[in-house]
Order: structure tokens, then sequence, then C-alpha cells
């Protein structure tokens, strides 16, 4: 198991102005830099964790702080300077240290793809391939996927094939001018539906995608989550139920899926 206190290290006092930020960093998040600012405290700041690279120092833990410090008038500020790392390494070290605080699984999703760790750039290709995004910096754009453990479960338990589909199928569905499109619910629920139907004798792919199409999303939504409610089910399971009614409800009732 990766340890960076394997790696040399050494306590330093450096000039905020020699610290850097790699792109397998957390996305910065504002409300939190100013919340550090607000009620500053130089016991709570603790020290920044840095990789000496190349003769640059690179954060992997505490990027925000530092941005609160340059925002507060810092010139300089404690740090841990490990040394004998690569940029992999860097990344592996920040998923160790920000596995206590809680680091998203776009942020780790991040970092495992600034690594080129195998199924994280597979996963980011698929839905590329696909005329989508992965929000690793959580823009909240249109067309950019938050539910990257929705992806990875299906990639792991389904494979590349259904989740590539399910995809497609949700964005023929509603397109990608809206949030919450690619939910985790409706990317479990549609891969889910696909293996368990789409072999079906009885599946119609046309007809399905001919009624999503006249369904809008809230209203999708709407009767999924009363799914959920009435019969206790996980949200991908609810996926699974409304799709299947979407798809029965016009077809005969010797042609229907069950």
């Amino acid at each position: 198991m990766f340890n960076p206190n394997n790696f040399n290290k050494q306590i330093a006092i450096l000039p905020l102005e020699l610290l850097e930020i790699a792109p397998y960093q957390k996305a910065l998040r504002p409300n939190l830099v100013k919340k550090i600012v607000k009620n500053y405290d130089p016991r709570g700041i603790g020290v920044l964790q840095v990789s000496k690279r190349d003769n640059r120092y690179w954060v992997f833990d505490g990027n925000h702080r530092l941005k609160a410090l340059k925002e507060l008038g810092a010139r300089t500020v404690d740090v841990i300077v490990y040394s004998g790392m690569t940029y992999e390494d860097e990344s592996k070290a920040f998923e160790f240290f920000n596995t206590t605080s809680q680091a998203s699984p776009l942020d780790v999703a991040n970092a495992k793809l600034e690594r080129n760790e195998p199924q994280a750039v597979k996963i980011d290709q698929l839905v590329k391939s696909v005329g989508l995004e992965i929000d690793y910096r959580k823009t909240n754009s249109y067309g950019k996927i938050v539910a990257y453990k929705a992806l990875e479960v299906v990639y792991t338990k389904h494979g590349a094939d259904v989740l590539r589909k399910a995809l497609m199928m949700i964005k023929d569905a509603f397109g990608t001018q809206g949030q919450n499109i690619f939910s985790s619910d409706n990317i479990k629920g549609f891969a889910e539906f696909l293996v368990r139907y789409e072999n079906h004798p009885n599946y119609k792919k046309n007809i399905l995608a001919k009624w999503l199409r006249k369904t809008t999303l809230e209203e999708f939504k709407f009767e999924s989550d009363k799914i959920k409610k009435l019969y206790n089910k996980a949200g991908g399971e609810s996926v699974v139920i409304q799709l299947l009614e979407i798809h029965n409800s016009h077809r005969n009732h010797e042609n229907r899926l069950s």
C-alpha cells in the first residue's frame, strides 16, 4: 500500500509564491476558502504537504489553506517537503491525505486520471466517446456528469458496453441541457434495465425510445420517485421499474416484458 511517509521529508518555511498546485488536486471550493479566512487561526492552518519535484514545490495537501493564506496576505507558510516523489506518487499522496477529509469521488477520480490509472482512463474515454464529459472540476455544466461513483459501479459490474449504451440511451431520451439528467439513479437504472431486458424477445428498443422522448426529465423523475417511496425501492431499481412501465404500457399484454 502506498505510504508517503516512506519518502524523505523535512519541515521548512517557504514563501507562498513558490508553491504550485497540480491538476490532480481537488477543485477549489470558494465557500471553504471563505470559511478558513473568516475563522482564521494560525494554529488551525497546520502544515501543508509539499513535494519537491524538478526544483519546484507542488502542494498535494492544503490547496484551500494556501488560497486562504494568500487572501489573508501571508507571505510564508510551514510545510513538510517530501523528496523523490514522481507526479504519480503525488496523486497517490493526495488520496492518502484526503481520505480522512472525505475527498469526493470526483476528486479521487481526477487524481486517478492524472496518473493514468487504466480504469479511470477507460471510463473517461468511454464518456467522451458518447459526447459527454465528467465534471471533475465540479462546474455543474450541462452535459457533464457528476455521478462518477455510478459510472464506476456500472463499469465494474456490467462492463464498458453496458455503460456506453446506458449513457447513450439517457442522452437520447433527455438530451444534455438540464440538471440531474445523468444522475446516479438514472445511470444505474438504465444500465440495469439493459442487462435484464435488452436481449428479451419482447423488448422493443424503438418503442421505449419513442415514448421516453415524449417524457420530460421532470415527469420521469416524479414517477420514479413515487415508485421509490411506494415500493421502498433503491433509486436505480425504481428507474428500472419506471422504464418497464413505459415500455409495457405501449405493448399488448402478451408482448410485455416481465
